[in-house]
Order: structure tokens, then C-alpha cells, then sequence
């Protein structure tokens, strides 16, 4: 019997097992958890399925037929799933310091939200609005913002301690503190680079910008393990959802993200990896210019970058969201949590597919050995090459833009996207909002 959880997405039972190979961790274990119930005494309303705009319910009819579930009945899943979302939003965005990490895997529990130090007023107050109960988990060493830096920079010591024959990404675990780093050889019939490595663990402190190990505020586990080993493929094949190409009248190449505003010029996101840097808007000349790639630091790259829309060209906060007449207005943003549910539109599907986060805050390395961070991964394969660059979202709020697949070993296939919030923190741009 499979168990829905309470976002409505699958739960697969064959997950890839990172810490399966044959490892080696270093730093200083990381704390027990406090856990505390926020009692939730607020109220939600939940409307009937007709009652919903368009957007919301054409999104609600799909994710409700992959979760094997009535429109009907996935209803007041999506709305309560909403209203956590929000919160987690805000303690997000004014608490960046504390906050590590949120999910609501299975809907017999409640969700939780994992913070550096105990919750705030603020924090319990948002938490006391919801409908339900949320166990918070406090205590962790590192925010969301420097687990992810730090992730970053395993994965790139990987590289430069093992060398660039090796692949690798990072993973948090489950605890929400510590980081498990796999890495194989690039060609299997290759040394994978793993007694070099375990021998150079002096080299891999220098790498992690650390003198001691000692310093490590959690644990990081390095992998050797080929069977699991993600392989990453980026999809490369003025408004979001639109075709780019290459060439003057040529084919899809990838897909506009959002629109967006940097240094007060309007223009549109779309994802790095898509080169080169002289595109194409619909295959139109003079349209868009490239200005910016996101943020190069030691903790790697964010896979987005920013064109301007020329002079005589106009921008709007619209994207194509399906084919035929679905074309939404951005009216937010909101950073993927775990069990998120999400959809996609690209140019090479000519579709909206959906599916629901399964993990967050990824590194991988990929588009000629340079690092992305910030990556979340779903549940389901539902892209296609073309389609990178292209919007994530959910009804009219923007979540990501699309950077590729990831397989794990011989697990099926998945989409990944760059969370949203690093077109701000990354880009520094802001999504357009209508």
C-alpha cells in the first residue's frame, strides 16, 4: 500500500541511499533537536472546487490526478498546504538567521519547520495562525543560507582536492544539519579518485577554507559510491514561458523564466547554462541583452542570468503557464519547501506538467564543472531538454526557474530548478510582480 503524503505527491520507497558506498566524515556531530507543538487556532477557509479562479483550479486538476485523488478531495489539501507555505515564507524572509528548513511528509503528522535557535514571539504568533499544529525543531547549528554555503564549498573540495575526473553534489541529510557529499568517477572504468581523497583530507581542509577540522560547525560525510551517483543533464533544447533559440528564426533552445527588474531595468531570467549569451526571444533580433549571470562566490554559481529588454520593447509580469489561453500574472514569489506542490511550463513539453519538491538546497556540478546551488529537486521526471530556464510555479506564484534532470543511479529520473529567492539574493534582480 502506498501512503500519500499531506501534500498529495508519491512516496517512493526506492530512494537512493547516499551513505551506502564506502565513506569518510569529518567534523563535530551536530546536536539533538528540541522539539516543540505550536498549538494552531486559526481558521481556513476552504472553497468549493468551482469556486477557485481558473489558474488555481486548473493546477488543483492536476496534481490531484497524479496523487490519485478527486479534484474535490485535493481541495482542502492544496489550501492548508498554502497557508503553511506562507508562514514559511515569512520566517524566511524576516528570519533568514534562524530558519534551516520545513516539510510535511505524511499527512497523519503534523508539518515541521527546523530553526537555529528556540522560536520567537513573531514565529509562534504566524505558527498560532494556522489551522493545525506545527512541531518545531530548534537547536541546529546553521541557517538554510549556511548549510548551503557550505555545501557549496564541499562539493568544490571535492573536485579540487580528487580532481576534475570526478563528479560529485551534496546533499543535506536528514537530520537537517549535516551534509553527505557522493562523488564517483566521471568514466567508471577510471579511478574514482576515493583513496586519493581520504588521503588528502589536510588538502580537503584547505579547500573547505578551514585550518582545522575541528572548526566545522557539523558533519560532512564524503561517499564514494558510483551506484548512486547523480547524473545531472541540463535541458538546453518580453514575458516567462517563451521560446529562445539560438539562432534568428531557429528552433527551441531553452525557455524565459520571469520577468524581472534589476538596477530599475525591466528584462526577464532565464537559466545560465543556456549559451551562449547572445539568444534570441522568440527568435526575434534586438529583442533582449545579456547583463548578468547569477553570483560567482566560493560557494559555486546559481544557474540564472538576466537579459534587459532593448529600447522599443516592452516587459510584462505575465507567463505562459499551459498551452492554449493559460497565461497568468505573477502576483508572488515563494521559496520551494520540502513536499511543495509544483508545476512547470517549457517550451520543448509545450505543456504544464506538476509534480511535488522532494528535496531542497542541492549542489551539483554540472555545465562544464562549474558548482550550482540552490537547486531543488521533485519527485517526478516532467521536463524535457528545451525547457531549462523556463517558470516554476504554482497558480500565480513564481517558485524557480527550470535547470535540468538528475538520475539517480538507477532510480528514476527527476526535474531540478533554482529556487526562486536567488534572483534576488544571486541575481539581484526582482521577479516582476503585476
Amino acid at each position: 500500500m502506498i501512503t500519500l503524503p499531506y501534500a498529495g505527491g508519491p512516496a517512493y520507497s526506492e530512494e537512493p541511499k547516499p551513505w551506502q558506498g564506502t565513506s569518510f566524515t569529518i567534523g563535530n556531530t551536530v546536536p539533538k533537536l528540541s522539539k516543540l507543538t505550536v498549538k494552531g487556532i486559526g481558521k481556513l477557509h476552504i472553497p468549493k472546487l468551482e469556486e477557485l479562479e481558473e489558474s488555481d483550479r486548473s493546477d488543483i486538476v492536476a496534481l490531484a490526478g497524479k496523487a490519485g485523488l478527486s479534484s474535490e478531495e485535493y481541495v482542502p489539501i492544496a489550501k492548508r498546504h498554502e497557508a503553511f507555505s506562507s508562514v514559511i515564507d515569512y520566517i524566511w524572509d524576516e528570519f533568514p538567521e534562524k530558519y534551516v528548513t520545513s516539510a510535511w511528509p505524511d499527512k497523519q503528522s503534523p508539518p515541521t519547520v527546523t530553526l537555529t535557535g528556540s522560536p520567537n514571539d513573531e514565529i509562534i504568533s504566524k505558527l498560532q495562525q494556522l489551522p493545525f499544529d506545527v512541531e518545531v525543531r530548534f537547536g541546529a547549528r546553521l541557517s538554510f543560507e549556511e548549510l548551503e554555503s557550505l555545501s557549496g564549498k564541499a562539493v568544490e573540495a571535492v573536485v579540487k582536492t580528487a580532481g576534475t575526473a570526478v563528479e560529485a553534489n551534496s546533499i543535506i541529510g536528514d537530520d537537517a544539519q549535516s551534509i553527505i557529499v557522493t562523488y564517483a568517477a566521471k568514466d567508471a572504468s577510471e579511478d574514482n579518485g576515493a583513496e586519493r581523497l581520504m588521503l588528502e583530507e589536510r588538502a580537503l581542509g584547505r579547500n573547505l577554507d578551514v585550518l582545522s577540522m575541528d572548526e566545522l560547525p557539523t558533519t560532512i560525510s564524503f561517499v564514494s559510491d558510483p551506484y548512486t551517483i547523480e547524473r545531472v543533464q541540463p535541458e538546453v533544447d518580453v514575458w516567462g514561458g517563451q521560446i529562445l533559440t539560438k539562432l534568428v528564426n531557429g528552433g527551441v533552445h531553452c525557455t524565459t523564466g520571469f520577468s524581472a527588474v534589476r538596477n530599475g531595468v525591466r528584462g526577464i531570467v532565464t537559466a545560465n547554462h543556456c549559451r551562449p549569451n547572445t539568444i534570441y526571444y522568440r527568435g526575434l533580433s534586438g529583442v533582449i541583452s545579456f547583463v548578468a549571470r547569477g553570483e560567482t562566490d566560493s560557494n559555486g554559481q546559481y544557474d540564472l542570468k538576466f537579459y534587459r529588454t532593448n529600447s522599443g520593447h516592452t516587459t510584462s509580469a505575465r507567463f505562459r503557464a499551459d498551452s492554449g489561453d493559460d497565461i497568468r500574472t505573477v502576483v508572488g514569489t515563494s521559496n520551494p519547501a520540502v513536499d511543495d506542490p509544483v508545476c512547470n511550463y517549457g517550451r520543448a513539453t509545450k505543456k504544464k506538467d506538476c509534480s511535488w519538491v522532494q528535496v531542497i538546497n542541492r549542489c551539483f556540478v554540472y555545465d562544464g564543472e562549474r558548482t550550482y546551488c540552490g537547486i531543488a529537486v521533485t519527485f517526478d521526471y516532467i521536463t524535457k531538454g528545451g525547457n531549462s530556464g523556463g517558470p516554476w510555479f504554482r497558480n500565480n506564484t513564481a517558485k524557480g526557474i527550470h535547470a535540468g534532470r538528475v538520475k539517480y543511479g538507477i532510480f528514476p529520473e527527476r526535474s531540478m530548478f533554482t529556487r526562486i529567492g536567488a534572483v534576488s539574493s544571486r541575481l539581484d534582480s526582482t521577479v516582476l510582480k503585476g
